[in-house]
């Protein structure tokens, strides 16, 4: 007999939406795409492997979270045994928006601010929020 859990599993939207949710979580925790996609597909390929343990207690989104957060913790472990590689291109773009001060620059001030709720469903409003996200120091970041 199927369960809520194995309808879910099977669900594309859900998964799409899920698998989205869980790749953004992942990505502000570990700021690497790669390893946050790595452990985005782990969690999935836990969670789906190991649905019988899952017991309902939670809800399905927030059981495969709690497996997700553990494959982020394993991943963070692992950095302190390895030398990360510091990648020098990759703040590039942003720096152009800004000057030596880190305020916006003379070219590249926004000119007309939205309402807060145009801002939130503004898509350059979450690009602009995640791209600060990123400069945040990473013990902040992850609060």
């Amino acid at each position: 007999m199927a369960t809520m859990s194995d309808d879910l599993l099977q669900d594309t939207e859900f998964l799409t939406s899920l698998r989205r949710d869980m790749l953004r979580f992942a990505d502000l925790q570990l700021r690497n795409r790669a390893q946050a996609e790595d452990a985005v597909q782990e969690a999935l390929a836990g969670a789906l492997a190991g649905r019988e343990k899952f017991a309902s207690r939670a809800s399905l989104r927030t059981w495969v979270l709690g497996i997700l957060k553990n494959k982020i913790v394993d991943v963070l472990r692992g950095r302190v045994r390895e030398q990360p590689v510091a990648d020098a291109g990759e703040d590039g773009d942003l720096d152009a928006y800004f000057d030596h001060r880190a305020h916006w620059g003379e070219e590249t001030r926004p000119s007309e601010w939205l309402t807060p709720q145009q801002a939130m469903e503004s898509k350059r409003f979450w690009e602009v929020l995640e791209a600060c996200l990123y400069r945040l120091p990473e013990a902040c970041a992850r609060v």
